[in-house]
């Protein structure tokens, strides 16, 4: 039976090129993060295949570009404190900064591999 306490740790920042991130939350369905972005910085353009990806903003401004394929024009949106943006699997995007650092929480979520089949038929007899 598992232990029904309430689990307490620090978060270790791991450095990255743009500032720092922080694992908050890890299950296997979700996994919440503390980014600490610094200023006139951006992460690496990629996608992921099964993950949701959410931010939501609590100091400074973060622009998410995205574009639906790698060689698409990116769409910019501008995030400010209390705003929440969340991305599909399978959206290419970024993240950056303007002129002021940025703090933000982010979020991967999956959703339940029942409902991930699409059906191109109902399957017949032979």
């Amino acid at each position: 039976m598992a232990e029904r306490r309430m689990k307490r740790s620090r978060p270790i920042a791991h450095k990255k090129v743009w500032g720092t991130t922080e694992l908050l939350v890890a299950t296997p369905m979700f996994e919440m993060h503390r980014l600490r972005v610094k200023p006139k910085h951006r992460c690496s353009f990629h996608v992921h295949r099964f993950k949701h990806n959410a931010f939501y903003i609590l100091s400074g401004e973060l622009f998410i570009d995205s574009a639906k394929r790698d060689f698409d024009e990116p769409i910019s949106v501008r995030l400010g404190p209390g705003d929440v943006a969340t991305l599909p699997p399978g959206v290419h995007h970024q993240f950056r900064t303007g002129a002021k650092p940025c703090i933000a929480l982010e979020m991967y979520y999956t959703e339940a591999l029942s409902e991930d089949i699409i059906r191109m038929n109902v399957g017949e007899k032979l």
